[in-house]
């Protein structure tokens, strides 16, 4: 279960990362308020996926394939971080 709490805190990492490539200088409070909100959106539509593939956490395999994307992602491995603290 610590595994896909992990997941869902990364994937919001990953679209805070995503916002922060995104915004620049010349954008207004209102801009930057629209693109964060559209990004916490996709965060939130990409964790209700996952708790639907995983059945929230529950199916292992799919959590495997949910850890890789985020390593992909973010270069993070949940399982190796929590196999290392046992």
């Amino acid at each position: 279960m610590l595994i896909y709490l992990n997941l869902t805190f990364d994937i919001y990492e990953y679209y805070r990362q995503k916002l922060d490539l995104e915004i620049h200088q010349k954008m207004t409070f209102d801009e930057v308020k629209e693109l964060g909100d559209e990004n916490f959106k996709k965060a939130s539509l990409m964790i209700k996926r996952m708790k639907k593939e995983t059945n929230s956490g529950i199916n292992f395999q799919s959590l495997i394939l949910w850890n890789n994307d985020i390593k992909s992602k973010l270069g993070i491995d949940n399982y190796k971080q929590i196999s290392n603290q046992i």
